[in-house]
């Protein structure tokens, strides 16, 4: 592993060079030299005058019409439907595919769900629920919403261990579990009375 001379890389910077032209002149990576910077509380450039007011260099806050979203959509449908754009989509799924992907959780999504998790124990949760997201607060209206398991566990079919959300919020809290888990389960507490979870029933 090669070597970074710190000294360098702080005396190229302090010079007037971009953190990127500091890689490529010492041919090293760009996020070495920018973890070098922070490490030394090396202080970062004001932005020049010709950046200031450029909305192209908002960032992450970036504010898009409607009309450039259209027309940026267009292009990416048009791209990710053409032979190159789906050879790409399939790299990025390879990159992304089972222990790879940020969200995996040692397989578990592959595991069967309890034969005893079927339609009438759903539709208990959901009426219990009023048939409301109890994220959101959306009322089902038609196709019926998905129950949910607060801690994860499949063959887990407590009665608070499931809640009641609508399609959205059921596949945006597959994501940061730990962080839902506990709010669900405090949700569940307050609203059925603050129980152990793991051996309690709600009538």
């Amino acid at each position: 592993m090669k070597k970074i001379n710190w000294d360098l890389v702080i005396k190229f910077y302090k010079s007037g060079m971009s953190q990127r032209e500091v890689a490529r002149k010492l041919a090293i990576d760009l996020k070495s030299v920018s973890r070098i910077l922070n490490k030394t509380s090396t202080k970062h450039k004001n932005w020049p005058e010709t950046m200031k007011g450029n909305k192209y260099a908002l960032g992450k806050h970036w504010k898009l019409s409607i009309k450039v979203r259209q027309k940026l959509s267009a292009i990416l449908k048009e791209f990710f439907n053409s032979p190159e754009g789906r050879d790409e989509r399939k790299r990025i799924s390879k990159r992304m595919m089972g222990k790879k992907n940020p969200n995996w959780h040692g397989g578990i999504s592959f595991y069967p769900y309890s034969t005893d998790f079927n339609g009438k124990l759903k539709e208990k949760i959901r009426k219990r629920d009023c048939y409301v997201c109890q994220f959101c607060g959306k009322k089902q209206n038609g196709r019926a919403f998905p129950v949910h398991h607060i801690d994860y566990d499949k063959n887990n079919l407590n009665l608070l261990n499931l809640i009641t959300l609508c399609n959205k919020h059921n596949v945006k809290v597959n994501f940061n579990r730990k962080y839902w888990r506990n709010y669900f389960q405090k949700l569940i507490g307050n609203k059925y009375g603050k129980v152990r979870f793991n051996n309690c029933k709600l009538q």
